[in-house]
Order: C-alpha cells, then sequence, then structure tokens
C-alpha cells in the first residue's frame, strides 16, 4: 500500500514496542437513584483504585475525571492525553436488595477499543471482596499490554522466523497460516499475517477484497490477544484510511503503531499521510520531520513531504522539499522526486518547467501511473488534447491487467478537461470500488474546482463526518 512515497506497509526490522503502563480509574456510574447509590459507587471505585496500585507494574490514576457525551474516540483520545494514561478502566453498579452488581470494561485511550469487560456479583458489605475480582479481571490485560507473547511452542516460531525472512507474499502467508496454526495464541504472528494479506490486497489483483477481509480478521485476533501488537494497529489503521475511509479511525491506530514501532519510518509516514487527509497538515509535516530524524538519508521521506506541501497549497514548500529529494536519489526514486518537482512547479504556473520534469521523470519510469496522469493534466491544462489523450491512453494501456489507471484517476481527468459531470461519476465509481488512490480528492488541489459539484460535495461531507 502506498502513500505519498510509495512505501509498502511490510517492513522486515523487528522493532520492541513501547510498553503501556498506565490506567485511568473513572468514576463509577450509580444505576440506581439517590445520594446513597453514588456514594456506594464512589466506595467501590476506590477499592478498585486500591486494589490496582499494589499491581507494581501498572501506575495508575486516580483522576475524578468522567467520560460525558458520546463516548466517541475523540473524547477517549483527548481524556486521554490529559491524564497521560494508556487505558481507562470504567465500571456501572447496581443495588438489587442486598445484592450489588458491578460490570467493568477497560478501555484504549487511543481508539476507544474495549480491551476486557466483567460482571461481578457480591452481597452488600463484600465491596473489597468485589474490587479484587476485578482486579483479578483486569490483571492479564493490564500486566500483558506492551509485551509480545511469544510462541507456546517450538514450530509455530520456526514457521513464524521462515515467514519473516521470505520476500515471497504467497509462502509468506502459508507458513504464517501453518504458525498460528501450531499456536492459535501467537499474537506476533496473526500480526504479521495481517500485513501480508494487506500487502497482498495492495496488488489490486483478483481477490483483492477477499485478502482485505483476511487481513482486518488477523489484525483483530492479533489485538485480542494483545493489544500491543504494533503490525496489528498498522493494518487496522491502513484499512481504516485506504478502504473505509475514516480518516479518524485511521490516525488513532497508526498512532498508536508509531508509538509502539518508533524506529519504523513508513509507519510515521503512513500515519502522516492519515494526518493530511484529514487535513491537519502541520502535524502531518512534525510527524515527517520525525521520520526524517530517525532516517536522515531516506529520500522518500522528503518526498513524501513534499507531497504534504503541495496538498497545503504551499508549492515554494514542496518545490524545496522535491529538489532536495532529487539530489539524493538513487534510480528507484527519481521518478518520484521528479513527479512532486513538476507538480510543485505546475502549481506555480511554471509550465515549461514542469513539463520537462514530468517527461523526464516518464523517462526513469515509463509505467509509472501517476506520472501518466500528471502528464496527461499538464497537457490538458496547455490545451494539447491529443497529446494528453495519446498518454493517457498509453497509461490505460500499462495498467490494463489492473482495469487500467483507475476511476479517481479517470476523475482527474475529466475534471481537467472541464467534464465536471463525467469526473463525478468516475470519483463515485472509485468510491464504490474501494480505489486506494480515492480519498485523495479531499485534498488534491487539481480535484478543487471538483468539490463544487452538489454530488461530490456531498460525499467530501460524509466522509468528513466520520472524523
Amino acid at each position: 500500500i502506498t502513500a505519498y512515497g510509495g512505501y509498502r506497509v511490510w517492513n522486515a526490522g523487528v522493532v520492541p514496542p513501547k510498553r503501556l503502563e498506565s490506567v485511568a480509574v473513572l468514576q463509577f456510574a450509580a444505576l440506581n437513584s439517590g445520594p446513597e447509590a453514588l456514594t456506594s459507587a464512589r466506595a467501590m471505585r476506590d477499592e478498585v483504585v486500591s486494589k490496582l496500585g499494589m499491581l507494581k507494574a501498572v501506575r495508575v490514576s486516580a483522576s475524578e475525571a468522567a467520560v460525558e457525551g458520546t463516548g466517541q474516540p475523540a473524547e477517549w483520545l483527548a481524556l486521554g492525553t490529559r491524564l497521560k494514561v494508556d487505558v481507562f478502566l470504567e465500571g456501572s453498579l447496581r443495588r438489587d436488595g442486598n445484592t450489588l452488581k458491578l460490570t467493568a470494561k477497560l478501555v484504549s485511550a487511543a481508539d476507544g477499543f474495549q480491551l476486557w469487560a466483567g460482571t461481578f456479583e457480591r452481597g452488600v458489605g463484600e465491596e473489597a471482596l468485589m474490587a479484587g475480582k476485578v482486579v483479578d479481571g483486569v490483571r492479564p490485560k493490564l500486566e500483558g499490554l506492551g509485551q509480545i507473547p511469544e510462541a507456546a511452542n517450538a514450530e509455530a516460531l520456526r514457521l513464524y522466523l521462515e515467514a519473516y525472512r521470505t520476500q515471497d507474499l504467497q509462502l509468506r502467508v502459508a507458513m504464517l497460516a501453518k504458525s498460528v496454526s501450531a499456536d492459535d495464541g501467537f499474537a506476533r504472528a496473526w500480526g504479521t499475517l495481517g500485513v501480508t494479506e494487506l500487502e497482498i490486497a495492495g496488488l489490486r489483483r483478483s481477490g483483492w477484497r477477499d485478502h482485505m477481509v483476511l487481513a482486518k480478521t488477523a489484525a483483530e485476533k492479533s489485538l485480542s490477544l494483545d493489544y500491543s501488537t504494533g503490525d496489528a494497529h498498522l493494518v487496522l489503521g491502513s484499512v481504516e484510511m485506504l478502504h473505509n475511509y475514516d480518516m479518524y479511525a485511521a490516525a488513532g491506530h497508526l498512532r498508536r503503531a508509531v508509538e509502539l514501532m518508533p524506529r519504523r519510518s513508513n509507519t510515521k509516514l503512513l500515519y502522516a499521510s492519515a494526518l493530511s487527509l484529514a487535513g491537519q497538515f502541520q502535524a502531518a509535516v512534525d510527524e515527517m520531520n520525525r521520520a526524517q530524524i530517525a532516517a536522515p538519508d531516506d529520500v522518500g521521506i522528503g518526498i513524501a513531504k513534499s507531497g504534504v506541501y503541495y496538498n497545503w497549497r504551499k508549492y515554494g514548500e514542496a518545490e524545496a522539499e522535491a529538489r532536495t529529494a532529487l539530489e539524493m536519489a538513487d534510480q528507484e526514486w527519481k521518478a518520484r522526486a521528479h513527479l512532486m518537482l513538476g507538480l510543485s512547479l505546475e502549481a506555480q504556473g511554471r509550465e515549461r518547467e514542469a513539463e520537462a520534469e514530468l517527461l523526464q521523470a516518464r523517462e526513469v519510469s515509463p509505467k509509472e501511473p501517476r506520472v501518466s496522469v500528471a502528464l496527461a493534466l499538464l497537457l490538458l491544462k496547455t490545451k494539447r488534447q491529443s497529446e494528453a489523450e495519446r498518454i493517457w491512453k498509453q497509461g490505460e494501456e500499462n495498467w490494463k491487467d489492473w482495469g487500467g489507471l483507475g476511476h479517481t484517476a479517470r476523475a482527474f481527468y475529466w475534471t481537467a478537461a472541464g467534464n465536471h459531470g463525467k469526473a463525478a461519476e468516475e470519483l463515485l465509481a472509485g468510491y464504490a470500488d474501494r480505489e486506494q488512490a480515492f480519498p485523495y480528492f479531499l485534498i488534491d488541489p487539481r480535484l478543487e474546482p471538483l468539490l463544487r459539484e452538489p454530488r461530490v460535495a456531498a460525499l467530501a461531507a460524509q466522509i468528513r463526518r466520520q472524523r
């Protein structure tokens, strides 16, 4: 799966995760009316806080904070940031005669994902015993956070390591499937299986949607075993960003992936892409700066940063980043660097210079689809329709095995040609087909005129509401 710089989500480096080690116990809700019920709920919470404080591996915040409103991920994230905790324990207490019933939940501060839940009953006066049961129930999750459990048997581990070393995606999937079959509780293998299935889905070949579902299922299984599996958060964040188009959910998972795998620059780039698609351009640039500190010689990061500046309409900065990247680029990255330089020059009204850069990009990588699209759009802009049609047809032919350049690319073409009705139809088809390029219509300046088309404006508003 590609972001601006063309990074895949698979990365062969093993990075130890950041440990999650803090919990806030929120106010317990009293489900009975009256001051006595409130007092009982407060006393029960205090007992739980006291017993949690005995766990050496966990820092407990006894803040009196309470979550109000819809309980959406944004509220969990904001509260977690304010209290500086990783997870919350919330509860509700009901009294029925002489029986107390407590329902407790452990919730991730990153995205509101429920990690654990339990229901407990005790008699009035047995609050301390009930609190002990709650802590016994939640303890495995709390003390397991941030720790990646290894395989329970040698065969599962052997298969996992073999899979990790192979570049053949289908063979890797087969080995990982055998690994988790040998040990169904091997969270790391489930996470790696999710990443591999996602990479196969990113090839967009026949059956790619099935691989997308398999990727999500494997990632969810991994997190159900160990919520600190970075690869699993990476998969779910990528699925939310490039398939479900929920940028807020994507940013939540990808932020957690960055925290758990801080040395992976490609994870930072995916997170920056989600921030950019959500319109948080400065935050995206900041994240890319952090990625550059970790990998100063990584040309792809500079190209990606140029893309953020371009979509932010800061074309001078986009040009500067592209020129720096071009000076450092080897053959693999030259086409992308020329592409971003060409786009930033065109946006500044320097069409002749832009065309020269795009032609160089095409010479380096004749089948790069984004180069074909950009060059055709520039030719349309400069009233050279027959040349634009020729370049476009060549691009469609180069990518015919994948269904051509795609509906979203065709929306760009018809927008440049001035046919906004047809462009809107193609964009809606790209949305229906869950194309990975589709969400960039929200921010790409070349599609800005299309956002005034009622159907497109309605679709943009629908996607932005998910944030």
